[in-house]
């Protein structure tokens, strides 16, 4: 059985139908909508899951249905009434889950599992699917974003890219 996206745009919501991570109130929205089973769509801002997730890309989020795995992706959020936030969870203890941006330097505040809104299941890039998640993928990603690896790999993939090209490219 597959559900659609929630589409916003003719309850008052945004033009599009896409919500943007970090609106007012999107935490408590997004739980709502995640506990009648359907996915939300948001549009990510920032730079801080780069390069899995870009500034602007879709995102589709869905209640998990299954228990959350190290590499997961995830929307949640740290303390009530607070912005939502998408990262990678990369570790689980005693309840207590630890996130962290791919890109960024250090760990979220630690979340309770009532601060978890939903998994990201699917990300669209410019009118097209990504390939996003597979296990061994995810693995992978929280391993580098542990490292703090992913910014080093984005300094050289743009070094390369200039020697190769000429010109600065996006990272």
């Amino acid at each position: 059985m597959s559900a659609s996206p929630t589409d916003l745009g003719s309850a008052g919501g945004p033009p599009d139908g896409i919500l943007r991570v970090g609106s007012p109130g999107l935490a408590g929205l997004a739980r709502a909508i995640l506990a009648a089973g359907r996915p939300v769509r948001f549009r990510v801002s920032g730079s801080s899951m780069l390069p899995n997730l870009r500034d602007g890309d879709i995102i589709l989020v869905g209640p998990p249905g299954r228990p959350f795995e190290r590499g997961d992706v995830a929307a949640f959020i740290t303390r009530p009434e607070g912005p939502l936030l998408v990262h990678r969870l990369l570790s689980v203890d005693d309840g207590v889950f630890r996130f962290k941006g791919d890109k960024a330097a250090r760990f979220d505040p630690p979340v309770a599992a009532e601060g978890i809104i939903g998994l990201v299941l699917a990300v669209e890039r410019r009118g097209r699917s990504v390939r996003f998640g597979g296990r061994g993928g995810k693995r992978l990603a929280a391993g580098l974003s542990r490292a703090g690896a992913y910014k080093a790999l984005l300094a050289v993939r743009w070094w390369i890219k200039r020697l190769f090209t000429g010109r600065r490219t996006d990272a």
